[in-house]
C-alpha cells in the first residue's frame, strides 16, 4: 500500500515539474520582433542583471531564485516588468505544488 502511495506521489511530482515547464513555455517574450529602444534596453538590463547577480549559479532553491529574478525587474518598462512577474509567478506556483507533494509524502509515510 505504501509503495503504491509513493509511486503515485512520485508521478505527481513529475507532473508538477512538467506544469512548471509548460508555464515557462507559455510566457510571451516581451518587446516583440521590432522592439522600441526603451523596451529593448529594459530587457537587456533584466538579462544582464540575472547574469551579474548570478541568479542561476548561486541560488540553490526556487524561492531564492524567484527573489533574485524579481530583484532584476526594471523600473521603467511595464511590458518587461509583466514578463518578470509572470516568470516569478511560474516559479512560485511550482514552489507551492512541490510543498504540497512533500507534505503528502510525509503524511502517507507516517
Amino acid at each position: 500500500m505504501k509503495f503504491i502511495t509513493i509511486a503515485l506521489l512520485a508521478l505527481i511530482a513529475v507532473s508538477v515539474n512538467a506544469d512548471y515547464e509548460d508555464c515557462i513555455k507559455q510566457l510571451t517574450y516581451p518587446c516583440g520582433a521590432n522592439p522600441e529602444p526603451a523596451c529593448a534596453a529594459a530587457l537587456k538590463y533584466f538579462q544582464s542583471c540575472l547574469v551579474s547577480n548570478s541568479c542561476y549559479q548561486k541560488e540553490k532553491n526556487l524561492s531564492d531564485f524567484s527573489k533574485c529574478v524579481k530583484s532584476c525587474s526594471p523600473n521603467s518598462e511595464t511590458e518587461v516588468q509583466n514578463f518578470v512577474q509572470d516568470y516569478a509567478d511560474c516559479l512560485n506556483g511550482s514552489i507551492i505544488a512541490y510543498s504540497f507533494v512533500f507534505l503528502a509524502i510525509f503524511a502517507f509515510m507516517f
